[in-house]
């Protein structure tokens, strides 16, 4: 896709704070749109699933299928189903549209309104789908490639000495440190995957080699502004996941059950708030990679973006 830029001047590529800090200023910039799209795309599945967690809790239901334990298994399963739909469709879905409006901006692009980034998502629903699909399955088949290869010297090593206590640790202290530390190598250099079939609409496979080659000199970049921003993510979702164990106890207190709906709602609010960050971030290192590599200019886009959000 031909931007508006690629044919300026080569610049330096942002330094590693400027990075980061472009995050939260676009994420400021654009909070209206952001939440608007994040509240019908994720907010409202989740608040659904977590009530739905709440309900299982909770026997009285005439009409519910509860077991012994009193646990009510048809709001466990509405829940389950909800975040497997989050997962899998949702998520990736919400992923796309914070990519679009990251991108939008930095582009420079007239604005759109949220109506307009959701016709969008529908239309790119399927690629982006499909492609978040596809990477967690090459990973988790290299995985299992990985452990069947690992299976056949830990059983090698359990005939030599008769036991397999030993060997299981050998084998799993090393099966970690190759496979974990590989598998975490090669997720990096595959982060800029989903930017790049929403922002040049290539397929799955081009892409996946786009962001090999884009990543290439940037492996510590990313990894480090990757796990700050998942720090400060972890952050919110410890404080949510605190917040719907008390919410779980008030509920079952016929007098307090308000309050735990409300620590639900919390909980959720909670949850979605720092989710925009990682694909922001993602789109800004795809744009910071495209400048090492192909001369793009994410710097005047960065500044342009602060001045008019002056």
């Amino acid at each position: 896709m031909d931007h508006q830029y690629d044919h300026r001047e080569p610049v330096r590529p942002q330094r590693f704070f400027d990075l980061l800090d472009g995050v939260f200023r676009l994420y400021r910039q654009r909070w209206k749109k952001i939440w608007i799209i994040l509240f019908i795309i994720l907010g409202a599945p989740y608040a659904v699933a977590e009530v739905a967690a709440l309900r299982s809790e909770d026997p009285s239901n005439p009409l519910a299928v509860v077991d012994g334990n009193g646990e009510n298994w048809l709001f466990i399963l509405l829940s389950v189903v909800i975040y497997l739909l989050i997962g899998l469709i949702f998520s990736p879905l919400l992923k796309a549209g914070m990519i679009m409006i990251a991108s939008n901006r930095l582009q420079e692009s007239p604005d759109r309104s949220a109506k307009e980034y959701l016709k969008q998502i529908g239309r790119s629903s399927v690629p982006v789908v499909l492609t978040l699909l596809l990477q967690y399955l090459l990973l988790g088949a290299g995985w299992l490639i990985a452990a069947l290869l690992w299976a056949i010297p830990f059983s090698l090593l359990a005939l030599a000495i008769g036991g397999w206590q030993i060997p299981l640790v050998i084998a799993g202290f090393f099966f970690m440190c190759t496979v974990g530390v590989g598998s975490l190598w090669v997720s990096t250099r595959l982060t800029l995957t989903l930017p790049i079939v929403v922002d040049e609409g290539i397929s799955y496979f081009p892409a996946l080699k786009r962001s090999w080659q884009l990543t290439k000199g940037s492996f510590w970049k990313i990894f480090g502004l990757s796990i700050i921003v998942g720090i400060i993510s972890n952050i919110f979702f410890m404080i949510s996941g605190g917040s719907s164990e008390i919410a779980k106890e008030l509920f079952l207190t016929s007098s307090m059950s308000w309050l735990g709906v409300l620590l639900t709602l919390l909980s959720t609010f909670l949850i979605c708030l720092p989710t925009p960050l990682q694909s922001i971030l993602y789109t800004l290192l795809y744009f910071d990679c495209r400048a090492r590599k192909e001369g793009t200019d994410l710097d005047d886009d960065l500044n342009a973006m602060g001045e008019s959000g002056a």
